[in-house]
């Protein structure tokens, strides 16, 4: 049987755009819609696959940075640790979803807030967990 640490993608999501400003998300259909709306406006085109399979792994845990609080403008690094919904792998929309709820406070505010995919730092980081660090443009 295969390791499924072999199969994680260096990259995620690299080719997705999206900016963590609002709120967050109960809605996931209309998280979607958003996403769909902005691919269209930056791209020109709906390049959004929400339902696709992008990180065969149950856990992940994600680095970035970011701002503590709206009145602060110094940044630091932040780490998050992620769940699959169905404990076996993540599909884009559940992931870029549970990344915006979990970061868009810290840069809705921030230079740095336009998502630009994840890169592989660790196969295996703390708790057996791949470790990815979010890439993040301004």
């Amino acid at each position: 049987m295969q390791n499924p640490f072999d199969r994680l993608p260096r990259n995620v999501l690299e080719d997705v755009f999206w900016a963590f400003r609002g709120n967050r998300f109960d809605d996931h259909a209309e998280f979607t819609t958003q996403v769909q709306e902005y691919q269209r406006r930056i791209r020109g085109e709906d390049s959004w696959r929400p339902d696709e399979t992008v990180m065969p792994a149950p856990r992940v845990r994600v680095e970035y940075f970011g701002i503590a609080s709206a009145d602060d403008d110094e940044y630091q690094d932040f780490t998050l640790d992620l769940v699959a919904d169905d404990g076996r792998a993540f599909t884009a929309g559940e992931l870029l979803l549970k990344l915006h709820n979990e970061v868009v406070e810290r840069l809705r505010d921030a230079d740095h807030q336009y998502f630009e995919g994840l890169e592989l730092q660790r196969s295996r980081g703390p708790q057996d967990m791949p470790v990815y660090r979010m890439a993040q443009g301004s």
